[in-house]
């Protein structure tokens, strides 16, 4: 079976989730259409993350935000590759190739599935107009083609509220060990750019308040605008390689999330699977990763995520046993070896392109 793969930003949770459906999916043949948004990495070193038998083509004019013009020009270069690779599915991730892709897929019979990973009407950092022209936007290209599967429950809930049907596919990662590193201080983490959606605001807030308790430590992995994390005690490793990464995983006590929304974040589903309790931010994503009291906690403002910080300080063992719970849990409902699959049964099924 010949699955096309079409993405806009070729960084991000988005190509983590492409490279784990590609990996787990060896049988078929694999061709990644991308864009050339990236964040830290090269596209080069992007495509190098990939098995050796995925195939990519460069799509030139994608770009993340509306732009008539070149949305038009990315259009017609859809309709080529549609044409040219023939493909059994097409597969559309991010929104904008989730738009264009439905868009041109209506002037074909190839059977499309859409997952948003991240519902662009959620988003914070735009408009009150422009998310409801989001909404006009799904609302449109649902009417052309395809089927929308999110990659978590309360994804899939958002998009049924403004009226779509969707299925749900639970995002995964691959369970292995994660080495324990011993630290002296109490290490509370998070893993991600330092951008709008993560809201580091309130992730620096939140460590402000600890700043003269030296046993606590705030941990930063990633990079992006360092101005928006100030706080004295917060450390800041910028971009690291992925060994690297897994090495801080193995530092972090809790991890902390204080994201506005969210698809269903890659970088707690790895915490996960290296047994850390989760405090995380109540918004949809985060909120289908957490039960109270059993691996972690939600919280919805920041004197919340304070007090559940200052109990599990002082309650190690409670520490411990909320990360084992986490791992118990990414392993019924998060295993990627598992959930990837999934797809497969959505690919081979006998439902058309609508």
């Amino acid at each position: 079976m010949r699955i096309l793969h079409l993405v806009e930003p070729f960084s991000s949770g988005i190509i983590t989730f492409i490279i784990y459906l590609t990996k787990e999916l060896p049988q078929h043949e694999h061709i990644v259409i991308h864009g050339t948004r990236v964040t830290q990495d090269r596209v080069s070193a992007v495509r190098k993350r990939f098995p050796s038998y995925v195939k990519f083509e460069v799509w030139p004019d994608a770009v993340r935000e509306i732009a008539p013009l070149k949305d038009f020009l990315a259009l017609i270069q859809l309709l080529r590759f549609y044409k040219r690779l023939k493909p059994d599915v097409i597969h559309l991730h991010s929104s904008k190739a989730g738009f264009l892709g439905r868009v041109a897929g209506f002037f074909f019979n190839y059977k499309i599935i859409y997952t948003p990973n991240g519902a662009p009407f959620l988003r914070t950092d735009i408009s009150r107009f422009k998310r409801r022209m989001y909404i006009f936007l799904e609302r449109f290209a649902n009417l052309l083609s395809g089927r929308v599967i999110c990659c978590s429950l309360s994804e899939s809930e958002a998009y049924n509220k403004i009226g779509l049907t969707t299925g749900y596919i639970n995002n995964g990662v691959s369970v292995h060990q994660t080495e324990k590193i011993s630290t002296r201080k109490f290490t509370i983490g998070n893993f991600a750019l330092i951008t709008e959606q993560k809201n580091p605001d309130l992730f620096n807030e939140i460590a402000y308040h600890f700043i003269n308790n030296d046993q606590v430590r705030f941990l930063w992995v990633g990079d992006g605008d360092r101005s928006q994390l100030s706080s004295p005690n917060i450390e800041i490793t910028g971009w690291l390689e992925p060994k690297e990464v897994e090495e801080k995983y193995g530092e972090v006590d809790v991890y902390l999330s204080t994201s506005i929304w969210e698809g269903l974040p890659f970088s707690v589903l790895e915490a996960m699977n290296a047994e850390i309790c989760l405090v995380l931010s109540k918004c949809v994503g985060n909120i289908d990763l957490v039960q109270n009291e059993v691996n972690g906690y939600l919280f919805e403002n920041c004197s919340e995520a304070i007090a559940i910080l200052n109990y599990l300080e002082r309650n190690p063992s409670q520490v411990k046993a909320l990360g084992k719970a986490s791992k118990k849990m990414l392993m019924n409902d998060f295993n990627a070896s598992i959930n990837m699959k999934k797809y497969e049964d959505n690919y081979l099924s006998k439902n058309g392109n609508k």
